[in-house]
């Protein structure tokens, strides 16, 4: 027995059985030492995944979670570096300008390849503006006098506080006396002549509604005009533009109709001289022509109003007697700027524009005979 173990102790058996020993001890303490370690980094890391998570909203963890992200590596923009919604996106949209770590090897172990965040769909406003991508559309270059158009038309509508107020106006007798001068003269009188000497005269009696404001005086910005300019709105191929007639107040129905078609020739023509359509105190725009019953005008700045008139049109009236008869109507609509001409006074001026227009026989005077 004795000589048994000798010869064991001496033998290579005994050699390889305390090598495999040896190697097994060493083993078990790197595996051991491993383990620690892997323990150590899942206890920093649940801990400040624990830490970083109680300030988290719903949405966050849930994005924290699904792209097996760290929350604790994570740099927060919101109040006290809190993580916001907007954080995780912006490092899902480009990770490199990110802080943010997507995988956490762990320590002795292969790293894990990197999780690439899952393509996203196209919102529906990309989708919809690629849409109107491929409409087809034709430019349409902007010439001077639509670049002021578009300019002043801003200005106005952002600047000026517009009110309005319409009135319908009976023109029988107004077309009737249109008749008979047209046949007693060689210059033709239309409608809208009649209304610009209405209007007027109107501005005469109502000095209050020939005004305009001026930014430059805290004192008194609203001034009157001392004269009565009216602005007449033409159409041409290159945008509105609007003559000036100076004086209108003191001119007859002739000499209106005469110097407002020279002026709308010269419009049509692009001859209008500065002086021939800068200024005026107020403006008058006319669509019956065009069959509009009515419509309301965009104020022209520094002016205070401007007057939309509509097409005539028979209407079902009640006469004198009290019985049903048909008549010819109007409507005007006044735009005013509130700031400048009171309710009261816009009332008063249309009132007059009214009694001349229902009563035309007063606006004959000064330049009628005129050729």
């Amino acid at each position: 027995m004795l000589r048994s173990l000798s010869i064991f102790k001496h033998s290579p058996l005994r050699k390889s059985t305390l090598q495999l020993s040896q190697l097994t001890s060493g083993w078990n303490n790197q595996f051991n030492a491993q383990i620690t370690k892997n323990h150590q980094f899942y206890r920093e890391f649940a801990s400040g995944v624990q830490s970083a998570a109680e300030e988290l909203s719903p949405a966050v963890k849930h994005l924290i979670m699904k792209h097996h992200l760290n929350a604790a590596n994570i740099k927060g923009t919101g109040r006290k570096g809190r993580i916001l919604k907007g954080d995780i996106l912006q490092y899902l949209e480009n990770p490199k300008s990110s802080p943010v770590q997507q995988n956490f090897a762990q320590p002795g172990l292969p790293k894990q390849p990197p999780v690439s965040p899952p393509p996203s769909s196209p919102s529906p406003s990309s989708t919809k503006s690629q849409q109107s991508a491929k409409i087809n559309y034709e430019d349409i270059p902007h010439n001077n006098i639509r670049k002021v158009i578009a300019k002043r038309l801003t200005e106005s509508k952002t600047t000026i506080p517009h009110a309005y107020l319409s009135m319908e106006i009976g023109v029988d007798n107004l077309l009737e006396l249109r008749k008979t001068l047209n046949a007693q003269q060689n210059v033709k009188i239309s409608v809208n002549d009649f209304v610009l000497r209405a209007c007027a005269l109107a501005l005469r009696d109502v000095p209050e509604a020939n005004a305009f404001w001026d930014p430059k005086d805290d004192n008194a910005p609203v001034k009157f005009h001392k004269t009565v300019d009216l602005s007449v709105a033409v159409a041409t191929e290159r945008g509105l533009i609007t003559p000036i007639v100076k004086n209108a107040d003191t001119k007859g129905l002739a000499t209106l109709a005469t110097e407002v078609k020279e002026l709308s020739t010269k419009a049509h023509n692009n001859k209008l001289l500065p002086h021939e359509f800068q200024g005026g105190t107020f403006s008058i725009s006319n669509l019956g022509m065009f069959d509009i019953d009515l419509f309301s005008a965009v104020i022209n700045p520094p002016q205070a109003a401007i007057l939309a008139v509509g097409k005539g049109k028979k209407v079902v009236t009640v006469n004198e007697q009290n019985q049903p008869a048909v008549a010819n109507h109007m409507i005007v609509t006044l735009s005013r700027d509130a700031r400048v001409i009171e309710e009261d006074s816009a009332a008063k001026f249309l009132v007059a524009v009214k009694k001349y227009l229902e009563n035309p026989y007063h606006m004959v005077g000064v330049g009628l005979n005129k050729k």
